[in-house]
């Protein structure tokens, strides 16, 4: 090859990259909505200022709530013993499994039903407290776990 054809060959390939590379740089064009679908523009609402009055007396509602399970605990031991006691003045000894039975499945019930009242306590607290506004839901991060041992 001489040097003729070298450059003939690279003006070619010089001609043929410069139409193209145009061709290749191309991007899709992608429709703008038309004003009659855009979305209208909404204001943000200011979030309820916090409500001290609110929030207070929904932990009042909450740990009376749970005080009231401690007296459930409390009454249910105090019948456990009671039933226990009696289970064991029994002479017969099937008479006094029966009674021994029925002695921890009324305590097992009862300490149960305290749970569930915890629980129930926690969970009209949690609703309560979202009515209350702004930062009554961030600002205490404390859950029903902190009773969970109840």
């Amino acid at each position: 090859m001489t040097r003729k054809e070298l450059a003939r060959i690279a003006v070619t390939g010089a001609l043929v990259a410069a139409a193209a590379l145009p061709a290749l740089a191309q991007t899709a064009t992608i429709p703008m909505p038309s004003t009659t679908t855009a979305k209208p523009m909404t204001t943000k609402i200011a979030p309820k200022p916090l409500d001290v009055a609110c929030i207070s007396s929904a932990v009042d509602r909450r740990d009376t709530a749970i005080a009231g399970v401690f007296d459930t605990l409390k009454s249910a031991v105090m019948t456990r013993r009671d039933a226990l006691k009696s289970a064991w003045s029994q002479t017969d000894q099937k008479t006094r499994r029966t009674a021994l039975k029925a002695a921890w499945k009324a305590y097992t019930g009862s300490v149960s039903s305290a749970r569930s009242a915890r629980k129930a306590a926690w969970t009209a607290f949690y609703t309560d407290r979202k009515s209350c506004g702004a930062g009554a839901t961030t600002d205490d991060t404390a859950t029903q776990a902190v009773d969970q041992s109840l």
